[in-house]
């Protein structure tokens, strides 16, 4: 697949993105284009990473955050999404929220996988980076675990968290 230049990020590091992301991944969030991620991409430090997935404040307040704060008195449903192994909480008659800031994911295209070596943009949308959910199987440690059930809500149990998704 092709790939063309991002930008470089605050280190210096050139960051790519695949050429047909925005009629893949970015059809999901029509509000952020290729100079939104650039200039969010100018504003991370990579370091010797391989991975980051970050949250970046931007100058714009053109976002939508689907992943809103919730309290006792809202009403939940436990969802089944596209490609997820568990269930997600939605709040039911929330509405998204206009947002400045924007979570921005790279990683190495690893040659040995099939790759081409380059840093390159995996994902992109506008809100808050959130943890994991609690079904996660990248969750690596208790702490993590309590910080998703904290956030999430615990979906066995359903009991609510701190945050769900808009309908």
């Amino acid at each position: 697949m092709n790939k063309q230049f991002v930008n470089k990020t605050k280190d210096n590091k050139i960051i790519s993105i695949y050429t047909n992301y925005f009629e893949q991944h970015g059809a999901a969030h029509p509000e952020i284009n290729l100079n939104d991620i650039a200039e969010a991409v100018s504003k991370i430090t990579l370091g010797d990473k391989k991975f980051l997935i970050t949250e970046v404040t931007l100058s714009n307040n053109k976002f939508i955050n689907n992943c809103v704060e919730i309290n006792a008195d809202s009403v939940v449903e436990w969802r089944q999404r596209p490609n997820r192994t568990g269930l997600t909480p939605f709040v039911i008659g929330a509405k998204p929220e206009k947002t400045n800031k924007i979570v921005v994911g790279i990683c190495y295209d690893d040659p040995n996988k099939g790759g081409d070596g380059q840093m390159t943009v995996f994902t992109a949308f506008g809100g808050i980076l959130a943890p994991k959910e609690p079904w996660d199987a990248n969750i690596k440690t208790p702490e993590e675990r309590e910080k998703s059930l904290q956030f999430w809500g615990n979906p066995e149990t359903k009991t609510k968290g701190t945050h769900a998704l808009c309908e």
